[in-house]
C-alpha cells in the first residue's frame, strides 16, 4: 500500500482502501456531502484553548476509523504510535465502558453499526456515590457537574479554587497551583454541560483539609446515621469524617450538621406551629374526652394546654389528692417554658396528669395554667386538692 495521503475522490462511489498517514482525521457530514478534515494531534493540551473541542462534531474518531476499515495497528500507526488517554478500541476494558454512572447522551448508534456511547453522560441518581470525571463526560447542568466535581476532589483528597464559575462555563485549578485544571462549559445545542478539557494529573501532595466540605454537605452525606440515632454526637461524626474521607473537620460544622440533618428530618421547628390546629382536631377526634387549648396574640403562638382523657380519669380515680407542679425551660430556636403538673397513684409512683408550652414562667402563666386544670379535674373547694411546689410547703388555695 502506497503511504501517498488520503485523498478523496469527487464522486467516487466507494472509499479507496488508503492508510492514514501521521495526523488525526474527523468525518464530517454536511448537506449530503462528506468532507474529510485533517486535524494535526496535540497530545498536550493547549491552556488557552478552553472552550475548542472536537468532541462538537456529528461524528467521533472512532467512527471514521470504522467507515475506514482501520485495524488496531492502523489505529496506533494514525496516532502516531502514542496511546490516547480515553480512546477505547472496542475490545478488553475501558475505564467506563461497563460503569453504571457514565450513560450514552444520544443513546446507541445501532443504526449506523456502532453500539458505543458517543460521549458518556453522567448519571446523577448512582454515580455520585463513585465520581470518576474524563474528557468529553456530559452532564445535565452546570449544577451537577460542580456537585460531581466537589465529589471527586474530596475522593481524591485535593482542594481546588474556581477561575471561571457561571452557568455557561466552569474552569477550576488546583487550589496549590500545581497544573491540575478542568474546564466545561454548554454544549453548542445547549441541551448539556460538557467537559471540554482536563489535566487530571495533580502533583500536589493530598490534603486532609478541604474547603469544600461544609455542614451542609456533611448533614446530607451522614442523613441515615442521624436519623437512626438522634443521639448521635459531633465528636462521633467528626472521627466518622476522617475515617470515611481522611478529612479533617471543625467540631463547630459537625454541630451545624447535626442541626441540620434534625431540620431535614423533622422540619423546621417554626413551620411545626402551623400544624398546631390539625393536632388538636386530631387529639379530640382519637382521644374522646381529652382537652387542648391554644391561646395566640395576633395569630401568633403563645401558650398551649394538653390534658389527656385517660390520665385525666386516672387521676380522678386512683390517685391521691396532691398535686405537684413545677417548670422547666426548653431548649430549642423558639425558647419558652414547660409547665407540668403531676400526681401520687397508689403505689407512690409519678402520675402524669397535664401540662403547658408557655412564654414565660410567671404569675400570669401559673395562673391560666392552673386555671385550665381545674375545669377539667373541679375545683379545690369541691375535691380538696392540695398543690405542693418545688418540695416546699402544701398550699390549699
Amino acid at each position: 500500500m502506497d503511504e501517498s495521503p488520503l485523498s478523496l475522490p469527487g464522486n467516487s462511489p466507494s472509499m479507496p482502501n488508503v492508510q492514514a498517514p501521521q495526523s488525526q482525521y474527523d468525518f464530517i457530514e454536511a448537506d449530503g456531502q462528506s468532507e474529510i478534515v485533517n486535524v494535526p494531534i496535540d497530545v498536550e493540551d493547549d491552556e488557552d484553548d478552553e472552550d475548542y473541542n472536537l468532541s462538537d462534531f456529528s461524528e467521533s474518531d472512532d467512527d471514521i476509523i470504522e467507515d475506514f476499515g482501520m485495524e488496531d495497528d492502523g489505529i496506533n500507526r494514525a496516532i502516531g504510535g502514542k496511546q490516547l488517554e480515553g480512546v477505547w478500541n472496542g475490545e478488553g476494558d475501558s475505564d467506563h465502558g461497563d460503569s453504571d454512572e457514565l450513560r450514552s447522551a444520544e443513546g446507541s448508534s445501532d443504526d449506523e453499526g456502532n453500539s458505543r456511547p458517543r460521549f458518556p453522560e453522567f448519571n446523577q441518581h448512582i454515580g455520585m456515590e463513585n465520581v470518576q470525571l474524563v474528557k468529553d463526560q456530559k452532564f445535565a447542568s452546570h449544577v451537577i457537574f460542580k456537585e460531581a466535581l466537589k465529589e471527586w476532589c474530596i475522593k481524591e483528597k485535593h482542594d481546588f479554587e474556581y477561575k471561571h464559575n457561571d452557568k455557561w462555563r466552569v474552569t477550576a485549578v488546583c487550589k496549590k497551583k500545581y497544573g491540575w485544571k478542568i474546564h466545561a462549559s454548554q454544549t453548542q445545542m445547549g441541551d448539556a454541560f460538557q467537559i471540554k478539557s482536563f489535566k487530571s494529573i495533580h502533583t500536589c501532595g493530598k490534603d486532609h483539609k478541604n474547603s469544600k466540605i461544609s455542614s451542609r454537605w456533611l448533614a446530607n452525606k451522614y442523613l441515615p446515621f442521624f436519623r437512626d440515632d438522634h443521639t448521635w454526637i459531633a465528636n462521633a461524626l467528626k472521627g466518622a469524617v476522617f475515617r470515611d474521607h481522611e478529612v479533617d473537620v471543625t467540631l463547630d460544622q459537625c454541630y451545624k450538621a447535626k442541626r441540620m440533618a434534625f431540620k431535614m428530618i423533622h422540619g423546621a421547628e417554626e413551620k411545626q406551629y402551623e400544624r398546631l390546629w390539625d393536632y388538636a382536631a386530631a387529639i379530640r377526634k382519637w382521644n374522646v374526652g381529652s382537652t387542648m387549648k391554644i391561646q395566640t396574640t395576633n395569630d401568633v403562638f403563645d401558650r398551649m394546654y394538653i390534658c389527656l382523657d385517660a390520665c385525666k380519669r386516672g387521676f380522678l380515680a386512683g390517685c391521691r389528692p396532691l398535686i405537684g407542679i413545677d417548670g422547666c425551660h426548653l431548649k430549642g430556636t423558639t425558647g419558652g417554658q414547660l409547665l407540668v403538673v403531676v400526681g401520687k397513684d397508689g403505689n407512690d409512683n409519678i402520675f402524669p396528669i397535664a401540662f403547658a408550652i408557655v412564654e414565660i414562667e410567671n404569675k400570669s402563666s401559673w395562673t391560666w395554667f392552673l386555671q385550665c386544670l381545674l375545669d377539667d379535674i373541679g375545683h379545690v373547694d369541691e375535691n380538696g386538692w392540695v398543690f405542693i411546689s418545688d418540695r416546699q410547703k402544701a398550699r390549699n388555695n
